[in-house]
């Protein structure tokens, strides 16, 4: 190893990210060159200087004189230089990191989430449903009947609750879809108001941003957009939403009748 190609392992080898081969090299090449291996000895302590300033619960200043005492450098002057050097780009890099992550963090709570995303949806095709009068497809309180339709028109191994589960009545469903792919909507009566029961391909939709509610021995995902409660629950591939008013004991129930069967 020449001493050009050591400059450009030196910080990799001071983070243990060189391979093990290059190590050795790196090794063998300071143990015989004792100006490189001076600039090893005073990069590890520097780093050791400013690990020191950092980890300390006061504000300490970057103390180049006890650097360059630790070195027993006969160029104090030389080796002030240098630390004052390498503490302007430390401070640098320092800021301009700062600003980034500013810059990502804003961007991260500007930006629609997959959250707001489909919450937003939901409760959109809902009010849609409601506001407009909309007719289902195909109208039956059919449990059996309605979920085989489904899975006719959607391809979804679509499972519903029965129409008569938790004092609800199933009124029919229709075919939709949600960023370009297929969903499956329920329409149920509830004592007090209406629900609506969506089905679709779990795959891609962040739920981790949602409330996690326990109920009846299944993770649950609760969320409240614009008036309404959407609880969620993963079965298998697929995500139940219910979408309602109503309080949010009434939608749980109503997602864990729609069970498939072994789950």
């Amino acid at each position: 190893m020449k001493c050009m190609q050591f400059r450009e392992c030196l910080f990799a080898f001071l983070d243990s990210e060189l391979d093990a081969a290059s190590s050795i090299r790196f090794q063998r090449h300071i143990e015989h060159c004792p100006g490189c291996a001076r600039e090893v000895e005073i990069e590890r302590a520097i780093r050791k200087q400013l690990t020191s300033s950092f980890e300390s619960s006061d504000t300490v200043p970057f103390d180049q004189d006890g650097l360059c005492r630790q070195l027993g450098s006969n160029n104090i002057e030389s080796e002030k230089s240098r630390a004052s050097g390498l503490r302007r780009a430390v401070f640098v890099i320092t800021s301009s990191a700062a600003v980034l992550l500013l810059g990502v963090t804003a961007w991260h709570w500007s930006r629609p989430t997959a959250k707001s995303q489909f919450a937003d949806w939901v409760v959109a095709d809902f009010q849609h449903f409601v506001d407009k009068g909309q007719q289902v497809q195909y109208a039956s309180a059919d449990a059996v009947a309605v979920s085989q339709w489904l899975c006719a028109n959607t391809g979804l191994d679509v499972s519903l609750p029965p129409g008569e589960a938790g004092g609800c009545r199933l009124v029919g469903a229709r075919k939709c879809s949600f960023e370009d792919r297929p969903a499956a909507f329920a329409v149920y009566e509830m004592a007090g108001g209406t629900a609506s029961l969506l089905v679709l391909k779990g795959a891609g939709l962040d739920l981790e941003q949602f409330a996690r509610v326990d109920h009846d021995g299944r993770v649950h995902w609760v969320d409240r957009c614009k008036g309404y409660t959407v609880v969620a629950c993963e079965r298998g591939d697929l995500l139940y939403a219910a979408v309602s008013k109503l309080p949010e004991p009434e939608l749980l129930c109503l997602v864990s009748g729609a069970d498939h069967e072994g789950n």
